[in-house]
């Protein structure tokens, strides 16, 4: 048997769900434990809580080694850091592309300006400001049909570049 791992986060309920999964048998669910965060110790939370964060910050650049990078990893982490900041939770990738957020993506498109110039922008605001921002009807709005834009887009093939 091969088996897999699946983790669930409620974030309403403060749950982590763990889930063992058999590969072998199209990744059924084998057992199932939910983990709340009120089981871990009043005065521990903030330590998982820290902890958690500097896992995150090295798992969305784990693809970018230190061993080459040097100091230069920290402004990939930190970038994660801003992207958190501002209420981002995961950015779109495309393999060999530069991140770009839905929600900064709607700002260039209702300010009808560059995506580099809407990531310039918001440096100027507080993670509360760029908050209301994003919060605004007409980026909600934008937001939403450049989701749908993009998961409904139509294959396209390169062929004739490659």
């Amino acid at each position: 048997m091969a088996y897999g791992m699946k983790v669930k986060y409620d974030d309403e309920n403060l749950v982590v769900t763990c889930i063992i999964i058999d590969r072998a048998d199209d990744n059924a669910e084998v057992a199932t434990k939910d983990y709340p965060l009120e089981s871990v110790h009043e005065s521990l939370r903030t330590k998982v809580a820290l902890y958690g964060l500097g896992k995150l910050l090295q798992d969305r650049t784990s693809g970018d080694s230190v061993k080459e990078l040097g100091a230069d990893k920290l402004d990939l982490m930190q970038k994660v850091a801003d992207r958190l900041e501002s209420g981002e939770w995961a950015a779109e990738r495309t393999s060999g592309s530069p991140v770009v957020s839905i929600n900064v993506e709607a700002l260039a498109r209702v300010k009808q300006i560059s995506v580099p110039q809407a990531q310039k922008a918001l440096k100027a605001y507080s993670p509360e400001q760029k908050e209301a921002i994003f919060a605004n009807e007409a980026i909600v709005a934008a937001a939403a049909e450049i989701k749908a834009e993009r998961e409904n887009a139509a294959d396209v093939s390169l062929d004739d570049l490659a």
